[in-house]
């Protein structure tokens, strides 16, 4: 009687383990969508340690939003790079169901265009026939001390003798909480340059 109550009490640990086994097989990579970014008003935030080697300097700039208006399925937030004090550049956020996007005027902070949803995985080509890769998987990374689940993206653009490579990564609900720049362009000149998020408030 004890063999017995042995062999099913090993039968049912085994069957345990097998169903066990069989969840993490269906396990799917997590989606970023639009309710993952952050949803922002006038006098939200972002500050950023900013690095460039063009200028041999680091400095902290502050992504601010000015206003926000509602359109669609999303809105478009009117932005400033602040610095000390002082605008320095402004630019446009545009967030709907389907693209998540910041352009400015001189790039003080980069820009970017995200398509949503996106999976760990995904790639796509942006109108500027930029080529946009989201790593296969979502990393734990450390900035400024502070620990982030982020996915990784990477950017190309190539033009004429030109070549850009942008390193994106971003967290649900705070958004880019690191960026990088690789320029390499007519004879040989470069340009690196890094953002890496120290606050923000929305």
């Amino acid at each position: 009687m004890k063999h017995t109550s042995l062999y099913l009490s090993i039968a049912l640990a085994l069957g345990l383990l097998a169903v066990a086994s069989c969840s993490k097989s269906t396990y799917h990579e997590p989606v970023y969508a639009q309710a993952d970014v952050p949803v922002v008003s006038a006098g939200s935030w972002w500050r950023y340690l900013v690095r460039d080697s063009v200028r041999n300097h680091t400095d902290t700039l502050t992504l601010s939003v000015a206003s926000v208006t509602a359109g669609g399925t999303g809105y478009s937030a009117f932005c400033y790079v602040v610095d000390t004090g002082l605008a320095i550049d402004s630019g446009t956020l545009t967030v709907s169901d389907m693209q998540w996007a910041f352009s400015s005027a001189a790039g003080k902070l980069g820009n970017f265009d995200i398509k949503l949803p996106f999976s760990a995985g995904d790639s796509w080509v942006t109108t500027d026939s930029d080529a946009i890769t989201v790593l296969p998987y979502q990393l734990d990374v450390k900035v400024q001390g502070q620990d982030y689940w982020v996915w990784d993206i990477s950017r190309t653009r190539r033009q004429y003798d030109d070549t850009i490579r942008q390193h994106l990564q971003v967290s649900r609900n705070i958004g880019v909480v690191y960026q990088g720049y690789n320029y390499v362009g007519p004879a040989g000149a470069k340009r690196r340059f890094g953002a890496e998020l120290i606050d923000y408030h929305f």
